[in-house]
């Protein structure tokens, strides 16, 4: 029969082999057996320099085994792999704050102002291995937009749009006139060209300055409409990224939105 401590190692069960493994070594400091689990189940959780206090415990009493001397160096090669990568990490870091840094100054710089994120789900800064909000070669910031169906309480985010761009070719290509309807649209009425965007502007207060908080209300926007007269809006912060709602145009929804106090949607 194997020794319960090798048992419960091959059952991945490492926590409880080092809690047994320690109380092992109390009771006997000349169980070479214990060190040797104890630095491998150390390992297998991770904690490298736990695993090295192990190694060289058991080598000072036994000075010439060769399995602990084996654990030692995998664990010591584990954890120089561990503090590269955490180095690269905190150099990955620091590149990303200054990005980011230097991203605001060109954002101040075109007069767009940010305010806290609508969703918080939002708030991931790198997206497919991408910052979320860049500017490209040629100086265009690219950011996602979020597009709110309010009246199915659906939502589409779009990744990667640039400022120059307008919402008309991605409500063409999400609604067209001759595909299928979305599943959540039983009445078949959102067709790209019955579609209003609206976005409210003052919804959030800037992130910078100190602008006094003005009347929240919803503006209508031209599906043809570049984004970047949007973000330059004297009224409008981006709250985090921009946010659109649509609604079909002589809908009775649309009635209903229009009517509907802001702090229903924020």
């Amino acid at each position: 029969k194997k020794p319960p401590i090798l048992n419960k190692i091959e059952t991945e069960n490492f926590g409880k082999t080092l809690e047994d493994t320690k109380k092992s070594i109390e009771l006997n400091p000349e169980n070479v057996k214990a060190y040797f689990r104890g630095a491998l189940a150390s390992i297998k959780l991770s904690k490298y320099d736990e695993a090295i206090k192990f190694c060289d415990e058991g080598l000072a009493k036994f000075p010439n085994n060769v399995a602990l001397k084996q654990e030692k160096q995998k664990a010591i090669k584990h954890l120089e792999q561990l503090q590269q990568e955490l180095k690269k990490r905190e150099q990955e870091e620091e590149l990303e704050r200054k990005r980011l840094s230097n991203n605001h100054e060109e954002i101040e710089k075109k007069g767009y102002k940010f305010g806290p994120f609508y969703l918080k789900s939002l708030a991931d800064p790198i997206r497919d291995g991408r910052p979320a909000i860049y500017f490209d070669k040629y100086k265009l910031l690219h950011f996602p937009v979020l597009l709110l169906y309010e009246e199915h309480r659906q939502s589409d985010v779009i990744k990667d749009v640039s400022e120059n761009d307008s919402l008309a070719s991605y409500l063409s290509q999400m609604f067209p006139i001759s595909a299928p309807p979305m599943p959540w649209d039983t009445e078949k009425k959102y067709v790209c060209d019955r579609l209003e965007i609206y976005f409210i502007v003052n919804a959030v207060k800037p992130s910078k300055g100190k602008e006094q908080q003005k009347r929240k209300r919803k503006v209508k926007l031209r599906q043809t409409t570049p984004l970047k007269y949007v973000l330059s809006h004297p009224e409008y912060v981006v709250p985090g990224y921009p946010v659109f709602y649509i609604v079909v145009a002589e809908s009775k929804y649309k009635e209903e939105f229009l009517k509907a106090p802001i702090s229903t949607f924020y």
